[in-house]
């Protein structure tokens, strides 16, 4: 229940997280990061979800070449790993 409560709320959230980010909305990109951390921190407490709290305190310092260079770095290992949620959620 829980697998499958991540893939449905996890896609969202990182389309949240992206266009803050975009849009330079850092306040706002470290409460849906932060959101986003606790979530899939269910199924993994390391890489890529460990690599979430750098962007949140690049974030919440304002520094917004951190948390976009973070957030490039880590998007792609975090689909993947919603991916497996999904499979596994059924």
């Amino acid at each position: 229940m829980l697998a499958k409560i991540a893939a449905e709320d996890a896609p969202r959230l990182m389309s949240l997280l992206h266009d803050h980010i975009q849009q330079g909305e850092l306040a706002e990109a470290a409460s849906v990061g932060h959101a986003l951390k606790g979530l899939l921190s269910t199924f993994e407490t390391g890489e890529p979800v460990s690599e979430l709290q750098p962007l949140i305190d690049a974030a919440r310092a304002g520094d917004e070449a951190s948390v976009t260079s973070v957030h490039a770095s880590v998007r792609s290992q975090l689909n993947t790993l919603v991916t497996e949620i999904d499979a596994l959620a059924g």
